[in-house]
């Protein structure tokens, strides 16, 4: 989350959006380098907490989450198809 709100038409920062509509965000972390680890590792286990949360008993609960295996084939297509628009593009 941004520090400082900068853009001219901004009524308030985006952490105070964020709350106002209690959306939990990230701050202090290189996001570039969660992404990196998530896509080398997989899925894992993660959890979102307030600091004044019971660091204990949230990872007595992420322990006792499941996680399911193989997710790509489950949601992938088998055969390959072309786009109805056409054309290549890179994402």
């Amino acid at each position: 989350v941004p520090r400082l709100a900068s853009n001219w038409r901004n009524r308030r920062s985006l952490g105070e959006f964020l709350t106002t509509h209690g959306i939990p965000g990230l701050a202090g972390i290189d996001t570039r380098a969660l992404v990196r680890r998530l896509r080398t590792a997989g899925v894992m286990k993660g959890v979102l907490l307030a600091p004044d949360a019971d660091l204990d008993a949230e990872l007595g609960k992420l322990r006792n989450i499941h996680l399911p295996t193989d997710q790509i084939a489950q949601v992938s297509t088998r055969t390959a198809y072309p786009s109805p628009l056409g054309g290549r593009s890179v994402v």
